[in-house]
Parts: structure tokens; C-alpha cells; sequence
């Protein structure tokens, strides 16, 4: 990037490090001029980076305050050093109840509860002075705002986008359109119907539009006949620290990510053959590391006896070491139609981190879905389309270390050759530079 650009980053959650869309976040903007980035989101969680400092917040609790009259919803904050330091009251911003409830509501896809939330929107007074002050004080050159099915992020865009006269770059990292989905939800389907005519016209006033999967890429540009771009996650893949090691002994097997959307299934489904495999002396070990709530149904088919251990979430900075300490990463994939369709276009960015570490990946999912449909066209993973088939190909990957040592070779050249930090980054700046020198914007329509 030839000159500094500021850039306002408008998205639904909090720029956490341990969620996925805050570490994508990170991982795109490490490097960044702290004065010349800030964030506006919707949510009452803290944000948890090294590399934003400045906010604008909109929780679900501000907007039910401002409908009773209390006051408007919104407001502005700093944290020094990108931390969240004691100097900050962290009352006024952060509600962990307000997760737990939509865990809860992502968990159990509840649709109603997601129409309310478009309904505070809507009746909420989050239109404020305060908002456009937060907008002038930063004066943005350029919008980055991922796309979400969600109506009131799109308005929110719209509006600042309005207000500051700039160009805006989307972002979408799943399916957020078609109709290839399943629900028994009339709400769902009136709602759908009405986001796509909403992320349509969204889509026909941004600037540049940002694709995670190359499946998704293709899907999309014929159904908006725009040009879509590819926007990786990227890692720093050098040959003098990339060095291989021998397999443990049992071989340690590693899930770390999200186990909504049915994958918990599948991860049971493996579970399952290792205990088969582990019948007659221990032969490896499964351990799930996840951010997300465990229901006590998810429970107990994950947790296996000497075959399949339940982690919890950790800290962001401590992945890098546990994928390392693995021999063998697994990704999975819904077998169960609704969340097959759910996740059809979804590119998991774990998936970067695991090349990263240069570990054997086993990925386990139906062949439509564009993360299993990467793997198998960059020969970076032992892929497994049928449950029938998950033990054999297991049981043969454990019983030959060198197989698991030649497949994490792959992964890591995958990385290198598609996610490279120093190649995604340069172009990714170059567009948001591109973007900040032309003053037109979305208008106000």
C-alpha cells in the first residue's frame, strides 16, 4: 500500500480474536495503522484484538432502551493500546448474558427470535447524532463490511456509507441468498424472500465484493453478473521454520472450530470409529476444542471414554501451539441435508491455521461443500465423503505414520501456494487503496 487509508470496519460481532469473523478480521488488517482503522458493531460483547482501538457500539439491550424513551442507543468508546485495559467500564459495553442468549438461539435455529431482534432495529433510534459524529470524527476513506443474513447490517452500511460518502467492500463468507436451503418456518421463508430483494440492492451499490471459497466465487458472480473477487485468509509459511516430526504415540488427533450446523454429528460419527479402532489397545486420541455451548444431547456422543475428549474453547493465543502438538487436525462437514445446504458455500478459515501448522488434515463432509470441494482440488487433506467409509480410512492413516507425515506436507504446500500472507495481503490493500481514491458511494437512496 503506497499511502495510509482510513478504513471503517462496519460488522454484526465484536472484532474478537477467538471468534471467527474477529480472527479473519486480524488476520486481514495485522499491520494496520492503529489511528487509521475503527470499528462500528452490533453486540453487546467487548472486542478483544491488538489491532483496533476505536469503536461504535449497538446492542440489542440499547435499542429496547431507546424504544421505552430512556435514551438513544449507541455510543463510542477507545480502548488504549488495543486492550481492554481496567481504565475502561466495562459495564457499558459488555453483556454476557446477551451471548449466552443468542448461543442459545443459534443452537436451536430459531427464526423468531432473529425477527425480533429486525424489529429493534427497525423501531430502535440508533440513527443518532452521536453515530454521525462518530462518522465525522473518524472521516473513513473506505467501508469494509461483511455481508450477513441479516437486514438490519445491511441498513446499518447503507446508512453509514450515506453519511460519509464512501465506497464500500463487502464481504461474504456463506450462503446468504439462495433458496437451496430447509426450514418448516414460515418466517423463515418471508424473511428470506424479503433479505435477498435487500442484499441485492446492497450488492448493486458496493464497489467490490469479496469471496471466501472459489465454489462460491463462481455461484455467486453468475448470480449477481458481478465480478467477484477472492479474499483468502492467509498464514506465513517459511521454509526455515516449517520442519517435520515424528507421530506421537498414540497418535493425537485435534478438532478445533465450530460444532454448530451439524458437524458436532459428524465429529460423533468419528468418535465412534476410533473407539472401534482403540478396542483392542489405545491407538489415538480425539480432542475437540470449541468456543461454541455443548447441549448435554451434543455431550454425550462427543465425549468417548480414553478415545474422544471435550476441551472447551481456548485462547486465541494458544491454537497455534495445540495445532503444532497435533499429528492429526480433522475438519468436518454436515452430513444431515438442512446443514449441508446451510453450509454449502462456507469456507472454513480454520482451515488456513491448520495448513499453517503443516499437520496432516483429515476432513470428513459431503463432496458438495466448498471447504471439502477445496481440499480435494488442492490434494490438501484425506477427504471422506461417506460415514461408512470414516474408520477404514482412519484406522489406515494410524497405521501409517508416514502417510500422516506426507499428508501435512501437503497441507502446508496448499498454504503456501494459495494463502501466503505477504501475496493475499498486497493485493487485499491495494483494492481497499484503489476504492479510497474514488469519492462516490452507495448514495442516498
Amino acid at each position: 500500500m503506497k499511502k495510509r487509508i482510513k478504513v471503517l470496519i462496519v460488522s454484526r460481532g465484536p472484532w474478537r480474536d477467538d471468534n471467527n469473523s474477529g480472527n479473519t478480521l486480524t488476520n486481514l488488517f495485522d499491520g494496520w495503522e492503529k489511528a487509521d482503522i475503527a470499528q462500528i458493531y452490533c453486540s453487546a460483547q467487548k472486542p478483544d484484538n491488538s489491532i483496533c482501538s476505536r469503536y461504535y457500539q449497538i446492542s440489542d439491550k440499547m435499542l429496547v432502551q431507546s424504544i421505552l424513551g430512556r435514551k438513544p442507543a449507541g455510543r463510542s468508546f477507545e480502548i488504549a493500546k488495543g486492550d481492554l485495559s481496567e481504565d475502561v467500564d466495562q459495564n457499558t459495553y459488555n453483556d454476557s448474558s446477551e451471548k449466552r442468549l443468542y448461543d442459545f438461539a443459534r443452537m436451536n435455529k430459531l427464526p423468531l427470535f432473529f425477527l425480533i431482534r429486525e424489529l429493534l432495529w427497525i423501531f430502535g433510534n440508533w440513527k443518532t447524532r452521536q453515530l454521525n459524529k462518530f462518522l465525522d470524527d473518524f472521516a473513513p476513506d473506505v467501508i469494509f463490511a461483511p455481508l450477513f443474513d441479516s437486514h438490519y447490517t445491511c441498513n446499518l452500511t447503507k446508512f453509514v456509507a450515506n453519511g460519509t460518502h464512501k465506497r464500500v467492500a463487502t464481504f461474504i463468507a456463506e450462503d446468504i441468498y439462495t433458496y437451496r436451503q430447509i426450514s418448516y418456518s414460515p418466517i423463515y421463508w418471508i424473511n428470506r424472500f424479503f433479505l435477498r430483494r435487500n442484499i441485492r440492492l446492497f450488492i448493486d451499490k458496493c464497489s467490490d465484493i469479496f469471496i471466501m471459497a472459489p465454489k462460491q466465487l463462481q455461484e455467486y458472480s453468475s448470480i449477481f453478473a458481478r465480478e467477484c473477487k477472492l479474499l483468502y485468509k492467509c498464514g506465513k509459511f517459511d521454509e526455515s521454520t516449517h520442519k517435520s516430526r515424528s507421530v506421537n504415540c498414540p497418535v493425537r488427533i485435534v478438532y478445533a472450530g465450530n460444532v454448530y450446523s451439524g458437524r458436532w454429528a459428524t465429529l460423533a460419527k468419528i468418535g465412534q470409529a476410533l473407539r472401534n479402532i482403540n478396542k483392542n489397545g489405545l491407538r489415538a486420541e480425539l480432542y475437540i476444542y470449541t468456543q461454541n455451548a455443548i447441549s448435554a444431547k451434543m455431550r454425550a456422543s462427543l465425549e468417548i471414554k480414553d478415545s474422544v475428549f471435550l476441551m472447551g474453547g481456548i485462547p486465541f493465543s494458544e491454537v497455534e501451539s495445540v495445532l503444532s502438538e497435533a499429528d492429526i487436525l480433522v475438519h468436518v462437514e454436515s452430513f444431515e441435508l438442512k446443514s449441508r445446504l446451510e453450509t454449502r458455500l462456507s469456507f472454513s478459515t480454520k482451515l488456513v491455521d491448520y495448513f499453517e501448522s503443516g499437520r496432516c488434515i483429515f476432513a470428513v463432509g459431503w463432496d458438495e461443500a466448498a471447504s471439502i470441494d477445496y481440499l480435494v482440488q488442492n490434494d490438501a487433506a484425506v477427504v471422506v465423503t461417506r460415514i461408512s467409509d470414516i474408520e477404514e480410512n482412519l484406522k489406515e492413516l494410524i497405521d501409517n505414520p508416514q502417510l500422516i507425515q506426507e499428508y501435512g506436507q501437503k497441507a502446508w504446500d496448499c498454504g503456501k501456494r494459495n494463502h501466503q500472507i505477504d501475496n493475499v495481503k498486497q493485493e487485499f490493500w491495494a483494492n481497499l487503496e484503489t476504492l479510497s481514491d474514488v469519492h462516490s458511494t452507495l448514495g442516498d437512496k
